[in-house]
């Protein structure tokens, strides 16, 4: 299921100019979270992993994501990305996802 798409924008040419994303963060286990490197999206792998949360109101997850360009030096930029994931029906892809941009 697809939470968000990042989107960096770096001004090189060519390669130089070609972003890479990835998460950061340490304690995602790799079946809740993944992000597609050239594409900047970020899913979770199964809409049933969320629904674990089922009988409780919202999940609060923070995740720090990283956009890398290719030039060298590389130059990168991170972010903190706060997750509120909330259940808002007995379907498993009825989720209202709300997030907070912090800067890193």
């Amino acid at each position: 299921m697809l939470i968000t798409k990042f989107v960096a924008i770096d001004p090189d040419e060519g390669l130089n100019g070609r972003v890479k994303y990835r998460l950061l963060t340490e304690n995602v286990r790799e079946d809740e979270f993944t992000m597609d490197a050239d594409s900047g999206e970020l899913f979770t792998l199964k809409a049933q992993n969320l629904k674990q949360m089922e009988g409780k109101p919202m999940h609060q997850t923070t995740l720090r994501v990283e956009a890398v360009d290719q030039g060298q030096p590389p130059l990168s930029t991170r972010i903190f990305l706060h997750l509120y994931l909330e259940d808002k029906s007995a379907n498993e892809e009825a989720f209202t996802v709300k997030f907070v941009l912090l800067p890193n």
